[in-house]
């Protein structure tokens, strides 16, 4: 929690959970064939893509070659969002 009471760690997964959940529907595909790209549940995916379970680096490149992204794109569109947006102003 930052000194207003925001969960930045909370909102910065579901930011990037709706990001790759917008790629994956992009590139429709479903949950279920992603989540055989990497390796991991359908449940997992669903988890990842809602913010309710952290997603590693490691796990996060992996999840983006499955979804024929660059890294770096969704990184980047992730550190454009609110929960970096309220980071920055912190520091």
């Amino acid at each position: 929690m930052d000194r207003k009471g925001i969960d930045i760690e909370g909102l910065a997964l579901r930011e990037l959970g709706m990001i790759l959940r917008v790629e994956r529907e992009r590139q429709r595909l479903t949950q279920r064939e992603v989540a055989n790209r990497i390796g991991k549940s359908r449940t997992a995916v669903v988890l990842y893509e809602n913010g309710k379970r952290p997603i590693h680096f490691g796990r996060l490149i992996g999840f983006c070659f499955a979804l024929g992204v660059s890294p770096r794109h969704v990184i980047e569109r992730w550190m454009g969002l609110g929960a970096f947006e309220i980071l920055d102003k912190q520091w």
